[in-house]
């Protein structure tokens, strides 16, 4: 039953290993190009917080409304 349970976060993280060198030739090229463009990156980072921060306050919404 726990195999099922966990089967979409091992497909996930089968994926990321996938993506492995991806995410490091990815990073490497983001860390050059936020050196010679900080603003970029510093904009970006507020937007994606921003967003995170909205889904955590929609996910609790949704949550407590369900259990009322």
């Amino acid at each position: 039953h726990w195999l099922e349970a966990t089967a979409p976060l091992d497909r996930g993280w089968h994926t990321l290993l996938s993506l492995r060198s991806w995410l490091m030739v990815g990073s490497g090229l983001m860390a050059v190009w936020s050196i010679r463009h900080p603003h970029f990156l510093m904009r970006w980072t507020k937007r994606g917080l921003g967003l995170w921060s909205t889904w955590r306050m929609v996910r609790g919404i949704l949550r407590q409304s369900s259990t009322h």
